[in-house]
């Protein structure tokens, strides 16, 4: 069994796939990313006890990017004159190749996957990539798109390009959450233990003598001028 899709093809075709399996494997590496950040109440807690307006730019970042890998996939075969390396591309080229079984089990994979992909279609030509003066002022409202749709979208397109290398005798690419190296992990392991560490230092301050002082102080600033010599307002 081969290891590489590319391997089980000729000339161009055989490039486009290695493109197009590079950009699965991306794509679910930013949404193993977005959800290990995100997605988990811990997680949250912590990006935000260390510099909550970095990480929400970088959640920004990251879902716009699976929108914009998503519809790259899933754009159409050509624009115009214009081809495009997509699924669709692929699945015309399988089909021209003579790679007939592939070719109709990634076919019937697109209409759905195309169905789903269109809210984010949407977001992209209006929001992301462009500015929609209609959108903008409010004129219109975009349809929802949220982030479990997405995710869904991005199991769907692991899934279709693993049926096009099931058919081809290629060993599936593993893209689940169990089997991919995680991605943002080890800086929450990082900043874990960093807060544990600043936490623990701030006990033992509290518990400590500088403490007690600096509290003391704190306490004969704040006596202040007694109401016999608070001088009376003018009128």
């Amino acid at each position: 069994m081969n290891e590489n899709l590319k391997d089980a093809l000729k000339g161009d075709t055989a490039i486009l796939a290695d493109e197009l399996q590079q950009e699965t494997v991306y794509l679910a590496g930013m949404r193993s990313a977005y959800e290990t950040l995100y997605c988990r109440q811990e997680s949250v807690d912590l990006l935000n006890r260390t510099d909550n307006g970095l990480f929400h730019l970088l959640r920004v970042v990251l879902y716009r990017e699976m929108i914009l890998s998503v519809c790259k996939l899933l754009d159409s075969a050509s624009q115009g004159r214009f081809q495009n390396a997509t699924l669709s591309q692929l699945q015309e080229r399988l089909k021209k190749d003579g790679h007939e079984d592939a070719s109709k089990r990634l076919a019937e994979s697109l209409p759905c996957l195309n169905d789903k992909h269109q809210p984010f279609r949407n977001m992209r030509r209006k929001s992301i990539a462009h500015s929609d003066y209609d959108l903008a002022v409010g004129k219109v409202v975009l349809p929802d798109a949220e982030r479990l749709r997405l995710v869904d979208l991005i199991d769907g397109i692991g899934k279709a390009l693993n049926s096009v290398r099931d058919t081809l005798g290629v060993r599936p690419l593993e893209l689940s959450l169990g089997v991919l190296p995680v991605p943002g992990e080890s800086l929450l392991q990082v900043l874990r233990t960093f807060m544990l560490r600043l936490d623990a230092e701030h006990e033992a301050f509290l518990s400590s003598g500088d403490a007690q002082a600096m509290n003391q102080n704190d306490s004969d600033s704040d006596a202040g001028i007694d109401d016999e010599e608070t001088p009376e307002m003018v009128a």
